[in-house]
């Protein structure tokens, strides 16, 4: 897919779906070139047009990623113009990567260009707050990449106090996976630690760093 729409309210496991992508754009696609352009700012709209219509030197694949296109109705629809216009959802040389941290139902307000972008040739992933069985196993999935296991009562305790806010989780799982050296978490090791909810848009903090 030459469009690919990454949505939804959990920033931290967006984030993480962005970098594969982005990551796996870098492998194939070594000497391509990478844009990225956030259109909650003035004038950026200009700047995506402007990197969309540039040719491809050697015929690289170029990588534009677009976020907070729908924080902005004048600049989503002159993208979605643009779309249409260079017909970018055949385009070859040209991936176009949107990412949303925000739910469907937010987005669905400016309906045209949703379903523009979540159209079923484009490649489209809503990454909601995990819930039962799928939480447990990222949890346990991100003690691992940590070399720890955690057990599954402490997974309980985990999600009782910190909730199923992947940032807060991920937070908690680093603190847990550094604290004294050991690799099995049990329960009264989230006890120790101590949990305090900031309520912080990590997402955009991160972003500015």
């Amino acid at each position: 897919a030459m469009i690919i729409f990454l949505y939804g309210p959990d920033s931290y496991r967006l984030k993480q779906n962005s970098q594969i992508v982005l990551d796996n754009y870098r492998k194939k696609h070594p000497g391509g070139v990478f844009f990225k352009f956030d259109l909650s700012v003035a004038d950026e709209t200009a700047k995506v047009e402007d990197a969309v219509k540039s040719g491809s030197l050697f015929g690289e694949v170029k990588l534009v990623v677009l976020k907070n296109i729908f924080s902005n109705k004048a600049a989503s629809d002159r993208i979605g113009d643009l779309i249409k216009a260079q017909n970018l959802l055949k385009e070859k040389d040209a991936v176009l990567l949107f990412i949303e941290n925000q739910e469907e139902k937010e987005l669905v307000k400016n309906k045209t260009l949703f379903n523009l972008l979540a159209g079923k040739d484009n490649m489209v992933r809503n990454i909601e707050y995990l819930e039962g069985g799928k939480l447990t196993k990222w949890i346990k999935g991100e003690f691992a990449l940590r070399e720890c296991s955690i057990e599954p009562d402490a997974i309980k305790e985990l999600i009782a106090v910190a909730g199923n806010e992947s940032w807060a989780l991920i937070n908690e799982i680093n603190k847990l996976s550094n604290y004294s050296g050991q690799t099995t978490i049990r329960r009264g090791d989230i006890a120790l630690l101590g949990f305090k909810k900031t309520d912080l848009n990590i997402f955009d903090f991160v972003d500015a760093l």
